[in-house]
């Protein structure tokens, strides 16, 4: 899973490095509010843990995809 959030600004797609398994463990690694700069407008601003999504990568849903065969 990839955890991102969106840009207040440009609504840009910003992607966290954490590996986390929910949110509570991301607040316990970055706390309950946290800065960070998008790559596209390179504005910084404050998002809480809640602003976070997950999503699936290209390989989970291409699994998905194929239902139970993986690829080899």
């Amino acid at each position: 899973m990839k955890l991102i959030v969106k840009c207040k600004k440009c609504r840009n797609n910003i992607e966290l490095k954490n590996s986390v398994n929910d949110r509570a463990e991301l607040a316990r690694e970055r706390g309950n509010e946290f800065n960070l700069k998008c790559d596209e407008c390179s504005i910084e601003n404050k998002y809480h843990v809640n602003d976070v999504k997950a999503n699936e990568s290209n390989c989970e849903n291409r699994k998905q995809s194929m239902g139970n065969r993986y690829l080899v």
